[in-house]
This record gives C-alpha cells, sequence and structure tokens, in this order.
C-alpha cells in the first residue's frame, strides 16, 4: 500500500482513505483536520493507494490580493485525479482579499474521488474570502466539495469563510479596520455586516 502525505510530510493516510483538510476524507485511516477557516494557507493532502497505485494528491495553495478583482474564469485547488485503486486527495486552500470583486467565475477547492475500484473521496480544501463590494459576484460560485467514495465513504464538505469589511489590506492582516473612536462608520456603509462562516457535511 502507499501512505498519502499530509501536512508536514507525514504519511499517514492508510490504503483507501481519502486526504483530509477542511473537510475529513472518507475512510477510517484518514487524517485528522488541520488549518483554520479564516486563513487558509496550507496545501490538501493526499489519499492513500492499494498496490501502488497512485491516489489524488492534495489540492495547491492560492493567495490574491487585488483592489479590483474580475474573475471571469475559475480559481481552483482541486485534489489530483485518484489512478488504479487508490482514493481522492482533498481540496487545497484559496484566499482571496479585494476591495471589488465581479464576474462570473468560479472558485473552487473541492476533493477529489477515489477510482471506481474502490477508494474514499477527498475531504474539500478551505476557501476564505474577504472583500468590500461583491455585489456583481455570485457568491454561491464558490465550492468546496467532498469527492464521492467508491466502496469507501464520500469526503465531507470544506470550508467557506465569506467576510465584508470596510477596507482590504493583505492577506494575514484580518484587523485592519479603523479605529470607531476616531472614524466612525458612515451611514451608507452600515450594510456591511459581520462575517460569514460556512462549514457543510457531505451526506453520504
Amino acid at each position: 500500500s502507499t501512505n498519502g502525505m499530509t501536512i508536514g510530510f507525514k504519511a499517514v493516510n492508510g490504503s483507501g482513505s481519502g486526504g483530509s483538510y477542511g473537510g475529513l476524507g472518507g475512510g477510517v485511516l484518514a487524517n485528522p483536520l488541520y488549518g483554520t477557516a479564516a486563513n487558509p494557507n496550507e496545501v490538501g493532502s493526499g489519499g492513500g493507494g492499494f498496490d501502488a497505485s497512485p491516489a489524488g494528491n492534495g489540492g495547491g495553495l492560492v493567495r490574491i490580493a487585488a483592489q479590483t478583482f474580475v474573475l471571469q474564469g475559475a480559481v481552483r485547488a482541486n485534489g489530483g485525479v485518484a489512478e488504479g485503486f487508490s482514493a481522492g486527495g482533498s481540496g487545497g486552500g484559496i484566499r482571496i482579499d479585494a476591495g471589488t470583486l465581479s464576474g462570473t467565475g468560479t472558485i473552487s477547492a473541492s476533493g477529489s474521488s477515489g477510482t471506481p475500484s474502490g477508494g474514499g473521496g477527498g475531504g474539500g480544501g478551505r476557501v476564505a474570502v474577504y472583500y468590500a463590494d461583491a455585489a456583481d459576484f455570485n457568491l454561491s460560485n464558490i465550492t468546496v466539495n467532498g469527492g464521492t467514495g467508491s466502496g469507501a465513504p464520500n469526503g465531507q464538505n470544506g470550508s467557506i469563510h465569506l467576510q465584508q469589511q470596510m477596507a482590504v489590506g493583505p492577506p494575514g492582516k484580518e484587523n485592519h479596520r479603523p479605529d470607531r473612536a476616531k472614524h466612525p462608520r458612515p451611514a451608507s456603509l452600515e450594510r456591511c455586516g459581520p462575517e460569514i462562516a460556512r462549514s457543510d457535511l457531505a451526506r453520504s
């Protein structure tokens, strides 16, 4: 068997178990969750294979900071395709900090499926989007689905963190809102609500 690797180059995902990151991989030997929903900063984990079959790799890491981000294509950090007799890899991490986010594109950090011969699905990854204005972007176009298992459990969905804020700074600077005592919030911006965090579990 070939164990899949997780964070820290630890080979822990046993034969047929999907990789985990924001959601658990399908299988009894899947690695535990890691990282945080609000600041994805890690790659995903690979699945485990049988008889040296190459399992799905974990998704990569994407970090984007832009004042204006018009997304017409796709931003992806999905798990890699499993081959032979093996499990899926988990989705990776995506963080986007944008003043204005618009477009008809998609954002995904989903786990890959196990092979039809057998194998658990990879767990979903993590996506965090910080924005000041996303009125012209469909936030439901963000997915962190778990992969489908074959003869083994499906992977669980990962985490999506959405936060509207007054100003957008570089990634990792969550606490950059203005001092309200010195800079009262304008009435026109009262619609800026609190953060929205979502983490869903997949149905087997």
